[in-house]
């Protein structure tokens, strides 16, 4: 929404563009067996981590967004990574 709010308000261009991605690990916690010897089963346990946040966005929205919503980019994995702007 902030971005959107930014270009109702001619703050950004209309090419402004941000890539958010979640990324989740699952590890595997170790296996257990179940069953006879004729239908004998290995399971895995698998814990997940929680989810670790990116953002891939130009350096005027980078700007506009700790202008913003600082509290969101600290929450990040990693500080907002830059790419660079269209051209139209």
């Amino acid at each position: 929404h902030t971005l959107l709010r930014a270009i109702v308000d001619k703050t950004l261009d209309l090419t402004s563009y941000i890539i958010s991605l979640s990324l989740e690990e699952a590890v595997s916690e170790g296996q257990f067996a179940e069953g006879n010897f004729f239908s004998k089963q290995q399971l895995q346990v698998w814990k997940a981590h929680s989810p670790k946040k990116y953002v891939f966005t130009s350096h005027r929205v980078m700007q506009i967004l700790y202008d913003t919503i600082p509290e969101t980019l600290h929450g990040l994995a990693q500080d907002p990574i830059e790419i660079p702007a269209l051209k139209a």
